[in-house]
């Protein structure tokens, strides 16, 4: 399709670059030769040669100067937004066509083939590059014109009607710029940013010279008036240096005075473990007295014990009976009398029962209140009382 389209342009250019070309004097390299507009805006087709000194495209109201401007930005790889007539490619096809088609031819030389730009574009927004008659890419578009310094983005070198306001409110800075880069060799920007650094570069150290100047002034003024506290400060040390020693001398005085307490202490303890040991062998006997007596406390305690277990075991054989008396109630009734006799006769043997368990408790109490050393003469009694029971 690309072939197609621009098919007729390769006739056209070949035509006009070809061999023997007859050109004004006066155009010199990147000048605009031909231009060449077809279904763009409000224009069907449409080719203009301008003269050498093209600066400005001036006429009435309505006659395409804004057109003819949007096609040689566009066509020579500026963005749309830099027209001030739209954001998209799309919104440049005209009213009722689905493709248009712009060429620029720039001169290059008296010997030289002049470069032909081309580009075709649709409401898609899809573009396709050429030069020369041969389909490209954009980067290869954008190079060629690099070489040839032509910035479409740059307000000193390309102003449209609709971008008048925006060129009128650049500053002196952004205008030298803008002019830089437009008439100037491309590396006069370069140096000119590098000479902008320095310069920023160099103020800053003279503010910051200034700054340690009268940094450097406060100092001395500040050490003037520190001198007497300097002195005093001195004098502080010396001072905390006298009480460190002081407070040395005090942990020394303290010291000798723990230890000659401790060495005190330890005599007295001494001399309490001696009285000590003499007081344990007085009262060695006393204490073999004290360990039979515990001894005897506990053969009596076992006594008790197997006289608490042959109670417990009547008392069993009692509820036994019980039981056996409920059970056969109704079968011993020819019994009753002598059963009654038996009855008495178990409550005569509880009230002995009641009357040990009794004198039991009194024995128990006697043994509680017994003392340690003296009393062993009535031991004997108790055991005889006890062996009784």
């Amino acid at each position: 399709m690309k072939t197609q389209i621009f098919s007729s342009f390769k006739i056209r250019m070949s035509s006009m670059v070809g061999a023997g070309k007859t050109v004004d004097n006066h155009f010199k390299k990147g000048n605009i030769y031909r231009i060449y507009i077809k279904d763009f805006l409000t224009l069907d087709e449409v080719e203009v040669r301008p003269k050498p000194f093209l600066n400005i495209v001036c006429g009435p109201n309505g006659t395409g100067k804004s057109s003819i401007l949007c096609a040689i930005c566009l066509c020579l790889g500026g963005k749309p937004v830099v027209t001030g007539r739209g954001k998209e490619i799309a919104e440049f096809v005209k009213h009722g066509k689905n493709t248009s088609i712009l060429e620029v031819e720039l001169f290059m030389g008296d010997q030289v083939e002049n470069v032909v730009v081309g580009r075709r574009f649709d409401r898609t927004n899809k573009s396709h590059w050429s030069l020369q008659g041969r389909d490209v890419n954009k980067k290869v578009v954008e190079k060629k014109l690099s070489e040839l310094q032509i910035q479409m983005d740059n307000l000193c070198h390309f102003l449209p009607q609709d971008r008048v306001s925006s060129f009128a409110k650049m500053n002196t800075k952004e205008l030298l710029d803008a002019t830089e880069r437009a008439v100037g060799d491309p590396s006069l920007a370069e140096q000119h940013l590098i000479l902008c650094a320095s310069g920023d570069h160099l103020q800053s150290l003279n503010s910051r010279v200034k700054s340690l100047e009268e940094e450097l002034s406060r100092a001395v003024t500040r050490n003037a008036q520190l001198k007497d506290a300097v002195t005093n400060h001195e004098m502080k040390i010396k001072l905390e240096e006298s009480i460190k020693k002081l407070q040395t001398q005090k942990l020394w005085f303290f010291y000798d005075l723990k230890r000659k307490l401790h060495s005190q202490m330890k005599e007295n303890w001494d001399k309490s473990f001696r009285e000590l040991k003499g007081m344990q062998k007085t009262l060695a006997p006393v204490e073999e007295k004290l360990k039979m007596l515990q001894n005897m406390g506990k053969e009596l305690k076992s006594l008790i014990r197997q006289m608490s277990g042959e109670i417990k075991k009547r008392q069993g054989m009692a509820h036994s009976l019980q039981k056996q008396y409920e059970h056969h109630e109704e079968m011993i009734g020819d019994f009753q009398r002598e059963l009654n006799g038996k009855r008495q006769e178990e409550q005569r043997r509880q009230r002995e029962f009641g009357d040990m368990q009794k004198q039991l408790n009194v024995l128990q109490a006697q043994l509680s209140n017994m003392p340690h050393i003296e009393g062993a003469d009535h031991l004997g009694n108790h055991e005889s009382q006890i062996v009784f029971l």
